[in-house]
């Protein structure tokens, strides 16, 4: 059962460790060879990802498809990368510096089958996390938040890294796999999905309604001719996924949710059709940062002094005596060190060192620690 899910965090709220893990992942998955295909994530390559998109480019976006096929894609390239040990450049030339860069030797599959640098540019700005609320705010069924997904926050983050439609690799509709943004990208869009099924989780997890792409679909024919969308049709590629296997990030399947972030601003939402009221806190909180590995408790060694004992003299005046009781010594870890044990060993000591029974306030003695500090 999916008791424990797995929490996809913004890229900033990763430590330096985990984004340079990150990283290493992505590039390990560019170095395997093509396996054409994209059931087995223990082998599917980076390039396996971009082409498999750029041949299903026109039936996953502008449909209803578009949410759940890119769910699907998003948790098959999750375990990919965890098969591989994940627990700015200028306009139109490659980047040039960083841990994409064709200098550092990382390479994206062409168009033309061979490989080549990463390009990045674009501009313009991003949809402010307020004006994308209020699409969440009036959405009462999965058509009301999908949306037209050609032109709104998830096109706009493809055209500002990537430019318009070819310019470079995240502004290409079928190639923009390529840029590990992408991934990063569509997690968000994913994120924007899953915040409203669980503002509504009994009524809008399965909602799924529209229609699929109008033309014929001669590699997934029951997803065609503009046909109203199923939940048990199978999804253009990604193996035999259906959308209502991607329904339901709680799911044993899905198993992850999302980490609040900067950018989930307030919002409101009507009542859920059943009349309850909306969730607005499906937060997961993220781990706690790593503790430093604390030092191994040691035995400390500890001698007891006895305190001077004021007596008076023959001519009225006070003598201070100190007897030191400096054998046997004990040593006991700190974490053992309570009254009871002061009470019992120092007993003992003084025992041995006076051959007597005796009688003493604790709180007459002093515990030094050795070697003193």
């Amino acid at each position: 059962a999916c008791t424990n899910p797995q929490v996809r965090r913004e890229w900033g709220q990763l430590s330096g460790g985990e984004k340079r893990q990150f990283v290493a992942a992505i590039r390990a998955l560019a170095q395997r060879p093509r396996s054409f295909q994209y059931t087995n994530p223990s082998v599917i390559s980076y390039s396996d990802f971009t082409s498999t998109h750029a041949a299903n480019a026109w039936w996953a976006h502008a449909n209803a498809e578009f949410l759940v096929y890119h769910r699907a894609m998003l948790v098959i390239f999750e375990k990919a990368m965890q098969t591989v040990g994940w627990n700015g450049g200028q306009v139109g030339q490659c980047l040039t510096t960083g841990q994409f860069s064709g200098n550092s030797g990382f390479q994206v599959l062409g168009d033309n089958g061979n490989m080549q640098c990463l390009r990045r540019c674009g501009g313009g700005s991003f949809v402010d996390a307020y004006s994308l609320v209020n699409q969440i705010s009036g959405a009462t069924d999965y058509e009301g938040v999908r949306s037209n997904d050609i032109s709104n926050f998830h096109a706009s983050g493809h055209f500002v890294l990537g430019g318009d439609m070819n310019q470079c690799d995240m502004g290409n509709p079928s190639w923009s796999p390529r840029d590990p943004l992408f991934f990063l990208h569509h997690a968000y869009v994913d994120k924007y999905y899953w915040k409203w099924q669980m503002l509504c989780p009994n009524h809008y997890v399965t909602s799924y309604n529209g229609n699929y792409q109008s033309q014929f679909d001669f590699t997934n024919p029951a997803s065609g001719n503009g046909q109203p969308v199923s939940p048990t049709i199978p999804l253009d590629s990604w193996g035999p996924l259906t959308a209502g296997d991607v329904f339901d990030t709680r799911s044993d399947f899905l198993c992850y949710s999302y980490s609040q972030s900067a950018g989930d601003v307030p919002y409101s939402h009507s009542n859920c059709p059943d009349g309850s009221a909306p969730n607005y806190t499906p937060w997961s909180s993220p781990p706690p940062p790593p503790q430093p590995a604390q030092p191994p408790v040691v035995p400390t060694c500890w001698t007891i002094l006895q305190l001077p004992v004021a007596s008076q003299n023959a001519n009225g005046g006070a003598t201070a005596t100190t007897t030191a009781v400096a054998s046997p010594t004990i040593s006991a870890l700190s974490s053992d060190i309570d009254d009871q044990w002061l009470q019992n060993n120092l007993k003992m000591l003084l025992v041995h060192a006076m051959g007597q029974t005796l009688t003493f306030n604790v709180g007459q003695l002093y515990i030094q620690r050795w070697p003193s500090k």
